[in-house]
């Protein structure tokens, strides 16, 4: 619990009270990227009573619609629920993981599911959520996997939840099919009644997930495709890459490939919703019907790719590389090497000795691998719904590395303490009532989101008409939590929440200026009044900067626009200070961009203010 909760926590305390930037949230507190578009969906939702999304995702838009309705668009306490939520199923996961395989095997589920959700701790995106949804579906699947009298319910329940994991979090699609087989495989060893039975739950399961999700992309996003709309544009990139790669142009291959299908059919841009997905869809099947050849060189380097490791993260497709989402270095090479040593053992223990376990860890193994050239440019994250099943892999892969030894050496050491068979159902209950208890208050949520009586926003619906905006701004009414921003001055209100002093801000910038000289030899100072002196003075860790190497660099970077958001925060406290925040704008029912505001003007709580913007 100590291991697998507090990390988290701390993590998600430091971003909120040190104003830490992460890949989803700029200073603690404001969306960037595809977390933005999610904010910006639910937002629309909210006001409209439907959204688009380009992504053809609709359930996480709507869950996060109910999140804000329940706390009343406190971002703060969504990040909190979210946390709580990861590190919950962290914990139960991992335990069960001990119940199955021992200690050993626990710590490694412990130590992958904390190092994949750190990177996405305190943003509001899909990874947390498919974390959630695939490692209890894994940990259900293993219940009916162990035991070939199991109650039938956990193969239904896992595959609901792999399904809906990979709807709102695409990941390794092949795994779903394989999981099917080799349910289909064991219940006809057992009986023809149970193998007619897992028949008949996994086609009910893919066309209920298959009908829920048309059935509320129709009702609350009907403009939207449907589907993985944005898939395509990563399976028409492994075309490209293998014809950068055929004409001998590795070297000169451009930075993001899966943004060539607009590249090439500009056409594209100027359609929306299924119209747009029908179109690439069309245009992905001709071109890998004219480039065959292409597609099989890029799906092969994709895949060669996912057993590389390496420190780097963003040189060209670095990106691709199997796990990539583990931050220390040495650790990830060890993973990826197990992960091959469970590959081999696999193979030569199904050959040789027809080991059933060897058979099950293949087709996993097989299915993540094979998945790659769909998951271009995916990344770190599409490891979310399916970390427990590549432990699988590697827990086979460091057992049978453990056996030889013992075999060698001729002793018999054991720290897995496998249990082939669970069939105390008494203990078994703990599983679905302890860790699906996220499922349940996201679910919760998401009945919140479409049920539009459960936060009156027509209250707000009130603003000063008196107010008339001169010298070319704009008259905006805005609504926002004050837990949902922060305040910042040259002078001290200690006392006052989210407030913070300009010499904290001071602190922070240092400690960035001095990983960017000590790590990359690059004078970055995001402050630029600072001295080399005073950026050292302020230095909050010179015990660590040593060790800044032994990760790869996607923790310690900075993009443009946060290096101006630093400045301009430093140029605002200087000249007097603000309230920062990212309010919705509630006639035009949208998102607004960062907005600075009088110290004075903001409440604690709901603030509905007119201003001249």
């Amino acid at each position: 619990m100590l291991l697998g909760v507090f990390p988290l926590s701390i993590l998600l305390s430091i971003i909120q009270n040190d104003l830490i930037s992460t890949r989803w949230f700029y200073l603690g507190s404001f969306t960037t990227g595809d977390s933005r578009d999610y904010y910006e969906q639910a937002v629309e939702f909210l006001f409209n009573d439907n959204f688009y999304t380009d992504k053809g995702r609709v359930f996480f838009p709507i869950i996060y619609a109910g999140m804000l309705k329940s706390f009343n668009l406190n971002i703060s306490n969504i990040q909190f629920i979210i946390t709580i939520l990861s590190t919950a199923t962290v914990f139960f996961s991992s335990l069960q993981i001990k119940k199955f395989y021992g200690f050993v095997p626990s710590l490694i589920a412990l130590f992958l599911s904390v190092d994949f959700l750190h990177e996405n701790i305190g943003g509001v995106c899909t990874e947390n959520i498919g974390y959630i949804l695939g490692a209890t579906s894994t940990i259900s699947l293993l219940y009916f996997f162990n035991n070939k009298n199991s109650n039938l319910f956990y193969f239904f329940y896992g595959l609901i939840l792999l399904t809906l994991s990979l709807l709102i979090r695409p990941g390794a699609m092949f795994l779903l099919i394989f999981i099917i087989s080799l349910s289909l495989f064991f219940s006809i060893k057992t009986s023809k009644k149970r193998f007619i039975y897992v028949i008949l739950i996994a086609v009910f399961s893919l066309y209920s997930v298959d009908l829920l999700n048309k059935y509320i992309s129709k009702k609350y996003s009907p403009e939207s495709p449907i589907g993985f709309s944005n898939a395509v544009d990563s399976w028409y990139a492994t075309i490209v890459l293998g014809r950068y790669i055929n004409n001998n142009k590795y070297n000169k291959l451009p930075n993001t490939l899966w943004t060539y299908i607009y590249k090439e059919n500009p056409e594209l841009l100027e359609k929306i919703g299924k119209e747009k997905s029908q179109n690439k869809n069309k245009i992905f099947i001709n071109k890998i019907k004219d480039e065959p050849y292409n597609f099989l060189i890029g799906s092969i380097e994709l895949i060669k790719n996912f057993f590389k490791s390496s420190r780097d993260y963003f040189p060209r497709f670095d990106n691709t590389r199997g796990f990539l989402f583990i931050d220390f270095v040495i650790a990830k090479v060890l993973i990826t090497f197990l992960f091959i040593l469970g590959l081999i053992f696999s193979v030569f223990n199904m050959v040789l000795h027809k080991d059933i376990k060897g058979f099950i860890v293949l087709g996993i193994s097989l299915s993540i691998i094979l998945s790659q050239p769909f998951l271009f440019g995916g990344e770190s994250r599409t490891a979310a719904s399916t970390i427990i099943f590549s432990l699988l892999v590697i827990i086979y892969g460091l057992r049978n590395i453990i056996k030889l030894f013992n075999s060698l050496l001729k002793k018999k050491y054991n720290s897995f303490n496998v249990k082939n068979n669970l069939n105390n159902e008494n203990k078994v209950m703990v599983f679905p009532t302890l860790m699906s208890m996220p499922i349940v208050i996201l679910t919760t949520f998401f009945l919140i989101g479409v049920n539009k009586n459960m936060m009156n926003l027509e209250k707000y619906n009130t603003y000063d008409a008196s107010l008339i905006c001169t010298d070319n701004k704009e008259l905006k009414n805005l609504l926002f939590h004050s837990d949902s921003g922060f305040f910042i001055s040259n002078h001290s209100k200690k006392k006052e929440k989210n407030y913070y002093n300009f010499e904290k801000f001071l602190n922070l910038s240092s400690d960035k200026a001095v990983i960017f000289r000590d790590v990359y030899g690059i004078n970055y100072s995001l402050i630029e009044e600072m001295s080399e002196q005073e950026i050292n003075d302020r230095d909050s860790f010179p015990l660590f900067t040593s060790l800044y190497h032994l990760v790869i660099n996607k923790l310690i970077n900075i993009d443009l626009k946060e290096k101006n958001l630093y400045a301009s925060v430093g140029n605002i406290a200087q000249t007097g200070g603000g309230f920062f925040v990212e309010p919705l704008n509630f006639k035009t029912g949208k998102l607004e961009k960062i907005t600075v505001l009088p110290l004075e003007s903001i409440i604690l709580g709901i603030n509905k203010l007119t201003v001249c913007y």
